[in-house]
């Protein structure tokens, strides 16, 4: 296994926008159309957006955006399924701090939900801590 992390481009997009829908991202998910979920991922290529590859193919990416004042948030992280447990997602976090780091940010974040905790402790083991500043207020429409 020989994993590289590059800024991801036009090409990787199929490849990312597969993962993105395998894990279910409900932004992805969501969009009416294949070309609406591509633009979406695609808008990223302006922002943060590194993918991890093992001898060419795609098996991991991230994307990040500045939100509040000065804060690095990453939005989507994904490994494929059989890549998992192997370091990838540490790299992928690992990148997202350098680059945070490297661009002056004061803090990084994510959202995850209650119901995997498995993210949740790799997060944690990556030495961040669960927010509590934030709650979250939502209703079905």
């Amino acid at each position: 296994m020989n994993i590289h992390l590059r800024p991801a481009t036009e090409e990787d997009l199929e490849s990312c926008l597969e993962l993105a829908r395998m894990k279910e991202f409900d932004r992805i998910v969501e969009c009416a159309s294949h070309e609406e979920a591509k633009n979406l991922l695609g808008s990223y290529l302006q922002t943060y957006f590194v993918v991890a590859e093992d001898d060419g193919e795609v098996i991991g990416f991230f994307t990040a955006e500045k939100t509040l004042p000065n804060e690095f948030y990453v939005d989507i992280i994904v490994v494929r399924a059989e890549y998992r447990k192997q370091g990838i997602g540490k790299k992928l976090m690992e990148e997202a701090r350098s680059i945070a780091k490297r661009e002056g940010y004061s803090g990084m974040y994510l959202l995850c939900t209650k119901e995997n905790p498995y993210a949740e402790k790799f997060y944690t083991s990556l030495g961040m801590e669960r927010g509590q500043e934030y709650i979250v207020f939502s209703e079905e429409i």
